[in-house]
């Protein structure tokens, strides 16, 4: 629906080695399982949607976990947090454990997901603030099951380090 613009794409402005195209296929080989999407048949029909829209489409587990050296997710630490990619924050465990979201309701997902507000009155950063411009847009019902899924997902320990 948008005109095309007349000028050529810009190169890609990777510093070695990430330039090398033919190393994101032995990335992939190690990271990357190539399976599709099976909703859990055990789970509620709500428990599945969040799942498809929180691990597929959302993602979310890429910024709430900790990476090892080549850059996949630390065995062990999915969506307990991490460190921010400039390495000068921490994105927060969204688990249900003590260092994450136990004292969090479902309804407080919802909530969060919808305006960007913790429950204790919070306002998000500006990293997160850009994920819920997006998911303040979902339905409803879309933001509820994407809640139903994370107050569903296991406890792990994991919390930001204590400044010095």
């Amino acid at each position: 629906t948008l005109p095309a613009v007349a000028r050529a794409s810009e190169p890609h402005a990777l510093a070695f080695p990430f330039n090398q195209r033919f190393l994101l296929g032995g990335w992939k080989l190690l990271f990357l399982d190539g399976r599709s999407f099976v909703p859990d048949q055990s789970k509620p029909a709500d428990y599945n949607r969040g799942a498809y829209l929180t691990e597929a489409l959302g993602h979310c587990v890429e910024c709430h976990s900790k990476r090892n050296l080549l850059g996949g997710i630390s065995g062990g630490t999915r969506y307990a947090g991490g460190p921010t990619p400039d390495g000068k924050g921490w994105v927060p465990n969204i688990t249900q454990h003590a260092d994450g979201l136990s004292e969090w309701t479902q309804k407080d997902l919802v909530y969060f997901l919808g305006t960007g507000v913790t429950p204790n009155g919070a306002p998000v950063d500006e990293e997160m603030g850009k994920v819920i411009a997006n998911t303040s847009r979902m339905s409803p019902e879309d933001r509820a099951a994407m809640a139903a899924y994370l107050a569903a997902l296991p406890r792990v320990a994991g919390r930001a380090p204590k400044k010095n």
